[in-house]
């Protein structure tokens, strides 16, 4: 598995040196762009604007308005192992993840279905070929990724699917996958499907999956705008809340997170607080355009959210940490909640730790590939790594300097090399 979790990735890397970096690559090439140019002449002027952010997702290939139910998960309950919820950070994801993870119990290529989750059309469809490298650990060639708009205004997606069934390959132009971006491939499409059809195959890695509805924006993204290279995540959704009441009962018991919401959060933006997401001054927000398309896009991001399983503890995420790429580390425990400091607060420090494994109430630990029987708690005890110092120094502003293998007695003021980030980016 390409990724599988970052604390197996942590062991891998020890052992193989440098295995990050591949993770990382992985990482950015799973999250294609949306233009942000005028929207095509077939989007009407009087169109409503969740109408016409819902056709630039799906090439115009879309009709109506409003939600539907969701009779299907996008797996067969049976092939689940664990479903993991929105909110992760790792490697390269600095932010937290915007997309679920759907493991299978039999995880190798093309183990199980990837469904329907209720009549739609696939409107766009990529593919990705894998390294060399990955393809020989996961037995995977590439990755598809799908968008299934159901109406308009609200749709779904699915990405790392291992291979397409043979009746939605044969409606595709022959070759598609070469064509396109470089190596990948992408085409818009408009091929009707049912609710429960099998539509692709995951396994040997996980299946990334999310719902978006157009007509709702997410609050806690502060600048909107410092997402456009990426323009359904402020439509992102909770599942949950639109499956219908048997597949929500037919796939509970699979969520690793046991904290409400179970699907998780992924935006914690408050105005004028330190929680939430930051970019870093000049980078233009969350798809850096001084970046290459094969860069570090994440170099400039910084989050600090709580943890995806255990809210009650905070991690602290950064796309360049040490002159190196990202780190994610956990803050040991608060003083002051990242929640409520803000411009008057002043600087706060935070040792940050190196995170450690989930356990149960009894010391067991959670082995995390496989469903909790129970809640599960990350401890705080591990080993010091670095020290932040943190200022809001207006209602938008916050000024960050790290400071690695120091402790909190051994920092006492920013010097030149802080740093200054922003919402927006700008």
């Amino acid at each position: 598995m390409w990724w599988k979790k970052w604390w197996v990735w942590l062991i891998v890397v020890v052992a193989v040196g440098g295995g990050i970096v591949a993770v990382v690559a992985r990482q950015n090439a799973k999250h294609p762009t949306i233009s942000t140019s005028p929207q095509p002449a077939s989007v009407a002027a009087t169109d409503s604007v969740a109408v016409a952010a819902g056709k630039q997702l799906t090439a115009n290939h879309c009709s109506g308005t409003g939600t539907v139910a969701l009779n299907y998960a996008p797996m067969k309950p049976a092939d689940i192992s664990i479903i993991d919820p929105y909110g992760l950070t790792v490697g390269g994801h600095v932010t937290p993840v915007d997309h679920e993870y759907y493991w299978a119990k039999n995880n190798v290529k093309d183990s199980s279905d990837v469904l329907a989750l209720a009549d739609g059309t696939l409107a766009d469809i990529e593919y990705r070929p894998h390294s060399a490298n990955d393809a020989a650990r996961n037995g995977v060639a590439g990755d598809y990724r799908v968008t299934i708009s159901y109406t308009c205004t609200f749709m779904s997606y699915f990405d790392l699917a291992t291979s397409l069934a043979p009746d939605i390959e044969a409606q595709l132009p022959k070759g598609w996958e070469q064509n396109g971006h470089g190596s990948n491939g992408n085409t818009d499409i408009n091929i009707p499907v049912k609710a429960g059809q099998a539509i692709a195959k995951m396994g040997g890695q996980s299946l990334d999956f999310a719902v978006w509805d157009m007509t709702k924006n997410n609050p806690k993204l502060l600048v909107p705008a410092a997402y456009a290279g990426e323009a359904w995540k402020i439509h992102t959704v909770a599942p949950l809340d639109y499956f219908s009441a048997a597949v929500k009962t037919s796939i509970l018991p699979f969520y690793a997170r046991q904290a409400e919401p179970r699907d998780g959060y992924y935006a914690y933006d408050v105005a004028g607080k330190l929680i939430g997401s930051w970019f870093l001054k000049g980078s233009g927000g969350y798809n850096d355009p001084t970046k290459p398309p094969s860069g570090s896009y994440w170099a400039g991001h910084l989050a600090i959210t709580p943890d995806w399983i255990d809210p009650t503890v905070w991690g602290f995420s950064v796309g360049a940490y040490n002159g190196g790429d990202a780190k994610q580390f956990i803050i040991k425990p608060l003083v002051t909640d990242p929640a409520t400091i803000g411009v008057d607060t002043g600087m706060v420090k935070y040792e940050l730790l190196q995170g450690g494994q989930y356990q149960y109430a009894n010391g067991q630990q959670w082995n995390q590939m496989s469903t909790p029987t129970g809640p599960v708690t990350m401890p705080t005890n591990g080993v010091s790594q670095a020290t932040a110092l943190l200022q809001l120094t207006d209602a938008n502003t916050l000024k960050v300097e790290v400071f690695p293998g120091q402790t909190p007695t051994q920092v006492a003021a920013f010097t030149a090399a802080a740093k200054i980030y922003t919402r927006s980016g700008n």
